[in-house]
């Protein structure tokens, strides 16, 4: 709960034996039911006891524990549940720095009633604590102590006997119920509970109906993953957001948030709105090393750990990302692409001008052009685009690259961000605007093309390092700038040759780093690993340039690993040859779900769709070239500006259904005017 882990033991004995575990049975993102059996009697072959654990998060969480007696005698019990807590910080776990619980950490109190023990844990001015309450029977006997509650009852022969227990977290002393409705909107309103806002979701995403019935389990659980990341602020009911990923991301960040809400437009348009809101309302004002904030500048990740102020520059804030600034700006244009109202984006508007005085007058550091990122903390992230991992960014013979280091992608999304400022300067007249953004978008166009070419090996650079030399590596870095239209046609050949090559593409997917590269590894988070919707980006910036059949080879590489996955794509997985193993190498500590992998299928479902709304252009541009292994293929409730758009693709020719008034289908693979952002 807010990245601090309240439980750290919750172990269950009958009798003072461990059940064998014998099955989870999982239907819910927020339920599960655990069932296992003791083990058998003395001179008995087989067990007689049944135990199922019904576990639901909402507020906090509920256990129901039934034991079922299948023997002819009724058995005596002691059910005993071990507690023990550290209210350790997410990453403390996720780092295995973390030993021992409750009386052997600093800071711990516990407290003991007739029927629950209250363990709280105070570290500088947070405060977070748990209550572990049992349920009292007639028939049965609890105690209670300072690490366990105990049970001690009869299950009848042939019958059963339930009990629960309920973890109610606090928040600075005060319970989470109490603290959710302190922060409640004053007429009350606030989201229903998990089970209500998942149905609500279902009813209102689209459905995948296709004759491979693989491809079909693979939308099925993007779906509902992505359903089970979003988050809803207390204080904003009606605003729901996408946490990065589960277990370690359950929060906000700026480029996975807003990446994610792109890929998934056609889900959810509310998701990306509700997302620009927040990150709107948490805009950098003021110039701050600690944090790495500036004027403008949108966040990197918010984090409300015991302990997140000490590594987050005494915030719970942190901004050192250099990409999800013009992110920002770029989402903003295509939410209006797709039906966004003229009065919502002029109130984000000014927030896009903040973010573009960002970019100008901060991000570029040296005046040259590019916008540059360098750590202005030690604590801060060392690389601040995507590939984030301190040897995320290197030259090809291994060695790391310096600050302040201008990244390829970057660039690619800069110059989107121009395009649609031009873009919104032209829908208000503004024809001086409108000029003056477009050239600026053109200029670093022809820079970027100048000084990004490897004209030796016909691709582009990761970057250039703070001496401008050239990051010589080969990367799927450049798939995002044939996404964005940063690149000269000229040059989009030789990248995507690059990019589906042996060097680089998997047979699952294009890999983040090429093996050729000195610092290539299968097995690293960003050197040579392969991430979904890295790839999904990539396809995007294929078909973009109209190379069909590579877009074609990722979308097919990239479902087909999800099957291996069991429909659910993780946030990355190892970048090893599929001829050398033949399925893809799970990565350990991959979230999963994780929201940009969920999000994944559909923006290559799209791409390949070749789907591309431009409501102010009262247009939609369409001409599907999904590979026939995969048809007949039929998609309804893509939502549109309001309208619900149903596409039927098959080997003889597609068909589409939905608009009524709102838009006129041009049956072309993209608005030939219109740039991505725009």
């Amino acid at each position: 709960m807010r990245d601090t882990r309240l439980i750290s033991r919750l172990e269950l004995s009958i009798n003072g034996h461990v059940p064998e575990p014998l099955a989870p049975q999982s239907r819910e993102p927020f339920a599960c039911t655990f069932l296992s059996r003791m083990p058998p009697m003395p001179g008995l072959a087989d067990s007689t006891m049944l135990v199922a654990r019904r576990r639901a998060l909402n507020d906090g969480m509920h256990e129901e524990i039934t034991l079922r007696n299948m023997s002819t005698e009724p058995l005596p019990v002691s059910l005993r549940i071990g507690i023990g807590a550290d209210f350790a910080d997410v990453f403390e776990v996720k780092e295995g720095r973390v030993h021992g619980d409750s009386a052997g950490v600093d800071g711990m109190t516990v407290e003991v009633d007739e029927d629950s023990i209250k363990l709280s844990r105070q570290v500088g001015s947070a405060l977070r604590g748990a209550k572990i309450s049992g349920v009292r029977h007639a028939d049965a006997e609890l105690e209670v102590s300072a690490s366990q509650l105990t049970w001690h009852a009869v299950v009848p022969a042939h019958g059963a006997w339930t009990t629960a227990l309920q973890v109610m977290p606090s928040l600075n002393g005060r319970d989470l119920t109490e603290f959710r409705s302190a922060h409640a909107p004053h007429d009350g309103a606030r989201p229903g509970g998990p089970e209500q806002r998942l149905a609500d979701w279902r009813t209102q995403t689209p459905l995948v109906r296709a004759s491979d019935a693989r491809l079909a389990a693979v939308f099925a659980a993007s779906t509902e993953d992505l359903g089970s990341l979003r988050i809803f602020d207390p204080e904003h009911a009606d605003r729901a957001v996408i946490a990065a990923g589960a277990p370690w991301f359950m929060t906000i960040f700026g480029r996975d948030s807003l990446l994610t809400s792109w890929m998934v437009l056609p889900l959810d348009p509310s998701l990306a709105l509700g997302t620009m809101r927040t990150l709107a309302g948490l805009q950098g004002t003021r110039v701050t090393p600690a944090t790495e904030e500036e004027p403008g500048k949108i966040l990197h990740e918010m984090r409300f750990g015991m302990q997140a102020s000490l590594w987050l520059g005494g915030s719970s804030v942190y901004y050192g990302t250099v990409d999800a600034t013009p992110l920002f700006v770029m989402l903003l244009g295509e939410l209006r692409r797709w039906g966004l109202e003229r009065r919502v984006v002029d109130e984000l508007l000014p927030h896009a001008d903040r973010a573009l005085d960002w970019i100008v007058n901060h991000g570029d550091r040296d005046g040259d052009g590019f916008v540059e990122y360098g750590r202005t903390t030690e604590l801060g992230l060392a690389n601040q685009g995507w590939k984030d991992s301190f040897d995320g960014i290197t030259f090809a013979d291994g060695t790391m690259a310096e600050p302040p280091i201008a990244l390829a992608e970057v660039q690619g999304y800069v110059y989107a961000a121009f395009l649609a400022k031009s873009h919104f300067c032209t829908e208000r007249e503004d024809v001086a605007g409108a000029d003056y953004w477009a050239q600026k978008a053109q200029d670093l166009k022809d820079e970027f093309n100048r000084k990004f070419w490897i004209a030796d090996n016909g691709y582009f650079a990761l970057g250039l390092d703070g001496q401008k030399r050239q990051i010589d590596s080969l990367g799927s870095n450049m798939g995002h700038c044939l996404w964005t239209g940063i690149v000269d046609a000229g040059k989009a050949a030789a990248v995507a040759r690059h990019l589906t090559g042996e060097d680089m593409f998997s047979g699952f997917g294009i890999r983040t780093l090429a093996r050729s590269s000195n610092a290539f590894n299968p097995m690293s988070y960003h050197n040579g690993s392969v991430w979904p919707h890295d790839n999904a980006i990539c396809a995007a910036g294929l078909m973009r340039y109209g190379f069909v059949k590579e877009a074609q080879q990722v979308f097919a590489g990239i479902l087909e690993a999800a099957e291996w996955f069991g429909g659910r794509l993780p946030e990355l997985f190892c970048g090893f040859d599929r001829s050398e193993f033949g399925e893809p190498v799970s990565y350990p500590t991959s979230c999963s779900p994780q929201a940009w992998a969920s999000a994944a299928p559909f923006h290559l479902l799209r791409t390949l769709l070749r789907f591309d709304p431009s409501v102010p252009a009262g247009k939609l541009w369409c001409d599907p070239a999904i590979p026939a292994r995969f048809l007949p293929l039929h998609i309804a409730s893509l939502h549109v500006a309001g309208a619900r758009v149903s596409v039927d693709v098959r080997e003889d020719g597609w068909s589409l259904d939905g608009l009524g008034e709102i838009l006129t289908l041009v049956r072309s693979g993209r608005d030939p005017e219109t740039a991505i952002g725009g």
